[in-house]
């Protein structure tokens, strides 16, 4: 946000999620329908088919259950690696009361929902090839900065019944648009 991004994208690099999504999040929030942007692994079916073993597909999906009841919402997933932000939505939450661990994430996506801030999805099935996440391949492994051959990237707006946006973006200038690696 020093850089004075308007739009800050946090992608886990863990193969997981093609960056080639990027422009797609940064457009539902440019075109003033979403203030955040998951990218989903759950939207169309493509967690199982892209190498989520089963056992944390369940996992995943009673945790978003129980958050589902919590919040009051219908989100696809909590704990995708994958997000985007309007600027407004981290300026506003109040971040410094937040964990500084892996549900750092979650608490955001609470905190966004309590404030009343937009969330979309964008469908993002990737295939990992060794079925789990990349972070634990070891250095030297060939597959490394690869794409595996069963990589699937797909975009499908998704708001939960009430329809696409406008497929016409506004003129809206956006600054620039910041990645950050979160590990």
């Amino acid at each position: 946000m020093r850089l004075g991004a308007d739009i800050v994208v946090m992608i886990h690099p863990d193969y997981q999620y093609s960056p080639r999504l990027v422009t797609a999040m940064a457009s539902m929030i440019v075109s003033g329908h979403y203030d955040v942007v998951l990218g989903s692994r759950i939207l169309g079916g493509g967690a199982i088919r892209g190498g989520m073993p089963l056992y944390k597909y369940v996992a995943n999906r009673f945790l978003t259950f129980v958050g589902n009841l919590a919040l009051g919402v219908k989100l696809s997933e909590y704990h995708t690696g994958f997000r985007a932000y309007r600027r407004e939505v981290l300026e506003t939450l109040p971040l410094e009361k937040n964990s500084n661990d892996f549900v750092f994430d979650n608490e955001i996506l609470a905190q966004a929902v309590h404030f009343g801030f937009r969330i979309g999805f964008c469908e993002s099935s990737i295939g990992n090839s060794d079925g789990g996440s990349g972070a634990r391949r070891r250095r030297g492994n060939s597959r490394r900065g690869e794409c595996p051959r069963s990589l699937r990237a797909k975009t499908r707006w998704h708001d939960g019944g009430r329809g696409p946006p406008s497929p016409s973006l506004p003129d809206a200038g956006v600054k620039r648009i910041a990645s950050q690696q979160h590990s």
